[in-house]
């Protein structure tokens, strides 16, 4: 793991090992298979394993960070096929963070969107969102930085379900801020380290 300077913003890249891959590959097939067993539907879209996996695994990789960084926090991962209720990791203090993840082809550079589903946030927002991209190809997994819940509010734009942001078509109702106007990967440590 090593912090890399893009465009003046600061976020972590990070490479999955195989069998942290396989893991989180085996929790999203759990979850999955819970899922359907209390009958519940799905709200992923046919690449459902792929996606969940790579929600695991970015949730998991940004635990690791905070782990290196001296946070005190767990991961809360739940396989059980109910929802988290937008809580994926929490500080010692009992402050919650969402982690969004979003697949990539590239490092993502500043200009890229970052995303939280509208129905989901309005229900049971967290304190704060991260956002972390990866490259399934290369296991690459950038933590790009987050931002408190009620300030990205305030910052995103509500994109409605349909709409094009650059390449990106909304298939629902969604905040949509650019990573560069969100705190970087440094600032995030920062905060959650005065946390008290």
């Amino acid at each position: 793991m090593h912090v890399i300077n893009q465009y003046n913003f600061k976020i972590l890249k990070t490479i999955a090992r195989e069998s942290e891959v396989d893991k989180c590959k085996l929790l999203a097939i759990t979850a999955i298979k819970n899922a359907n067993a209390r009958g519940a539907k799905s709200n992923f879209n046919d690449n459902e394993p792929k996606e969940k996996m790579m929600g695991y695994l970015t949730e998991y990789m940004f635990d690791v960070a905070m782990q290196m960084e001296g946070i005190p926090g767990k991961w809360l991962m739940d396989c059980s096929g109910k929802s988290d209720d937008g809580v994926d990791w929490k500080h010692s203090t009992g402050y919650k963070i969402d982690v969004k993840s979003m697949s990539v082809k590239t490092a993502p550079p500043g200009y890229y969107s970052c995303l939280v589903l509208k129905s989901s946030a309005d229900k049971h927002p967290p304190d704060m969102y991260v956002f972390v991209k990866y490259n399934h190809e290369t296991r690459e997994c950038y933590i790009t930085g987050g931002m408190p819940a009620e300030e990205l509010f305030k910052k995103a734009r509500i994109q409605e379900k349909g709409e094009w942001d650059g390449k990106f078509k909304a298939s629902k109702d969604c905040y949509t801020i650019k990573q560069n106007q969100t705190w970087d990967y440094a600032r995030v440590c920062e905060f959650l380290k005065t946390l008290k």
